[in-house]
């Protein structure tokens, strides 16, 4: 299936395979430009080149926090929506975070992430991030 050149760009930051597999389908399969990385410095190498316009951020990631990711993309200056995808139990302090926008609990309903995206993406100006 060909993506639109239009399409709003996600990237997938998550170091589970299967979860980020079935993310990639999915979102690639409701028209979503996707890229992935199963670690925080390649995220940020990705999201240098390919700006993206949303990112599902999985918070236990290997060497790095997803935390700390966010951190380093906010300073490099990307200005993208971050939603947290954890299976952390205590997310006030994602909340807290300035840098995280929402937050998506594992497990989730397709249908849940797919309303997140949404919703997130319609709060900003279109080409914004």
């Amino acid at each position: 299936m060909a993506v639109p050149l239009d399409a709003r760009r996600v990237l997938i930051v998550e170091d589970d395979d299967n979860i980020a597999d079935l993310l990639l389908v999915v979102l690639t399969g409701e028209g979503y430009a996707t890229a992935r990385a199963g670690d925080g410095e390649h995220a940020l190498e990705i999201a240098t080149t390919m700006a993206p316009e949303i990112i599902l951020l999985d918070m236990m990631l290997p060497g790095m926090h997803g935390l700390e990711f966010a951190r380093r993309y906010r300073e490099r200056g990307g200005r993208a929506p971050i939603v947290a995808v954890t299976a952390l139990p205590d997310t006030a302090q994602l909340r807290r975070d300035g840098n995280i926008t929402a937050v998506l609990r594992k497990p989730f309903e397709l249908e849940a992430l797919l309303v997140v995206v949404a919703e997130t993406l319609a709060r900003q100006t279109p080409r914004e991030a």
